[in-house]
């Protein structure tokens, strides 16, 4: 039987702490996203969606956010529009919650948000605490 914290795939995520690393490489816009999250076989997985880490363009700012035991992310915003690469996300920011503490904290904002029109914000929040970040990019490891 499947303990009631853990989401079922390939593999399991444990949702008491989901979430351990996210790198962002970023400059006019989102380039790329990393996902580093806990198992429930307390060992990790990767997910690489977009530009690597491993990029060596010295545009693209790698920026990593550092999830401590306690904290949970409780709502993602940003902005997403038209750009000279194409229909993207502009710019990301989190809000991160400290269930020990009782405090938040906000990582970003990530991008600059070069739009060539109007750029749209968005806001999400979670009841409770995101588990997994999702879109329409296929899962990569692309040094680009």
């Amino acid at each position: 039987m499947v303990p009631s914290h853990v989401v079922v795939g390939f593999p399991a995520i444990d949702v008491t702490r989901p979430l351990k690393y996210i790198t962002i490489m970023h400059g006019g816009v989102i380039d790329g996203i990393e996902l580093e999250y806990a198992t429930n076989d307390a060992e990790t997985t990767k997910f690489s969606h977009g530009t690597s880490h491993r990029n060596s363009d010295p545009y693209v700012i790698k920026s990593t956010i550092t999830l401590g035991d306690k904290e949970n992310i409780i709502a993602v915003s940003g902005s997403h529009g038209s750009s000279s690469w194409g229909y993207r996300v502009l710019q990301l920011s989190f809000a991160i919650y400290d269930t020990r503490t009782g405090r938040m904290r906000i990582a970003g904002p990530y991008g600059r948000g070069r739009s060539d029109l109007t750029s749209h914000p968005f806001h999400v929040t979670a009841n409770g605490a995101f588990v997994a970040l999702g879109g329409f990019a296929i899962n990569t490891d692309l040094g680009r």
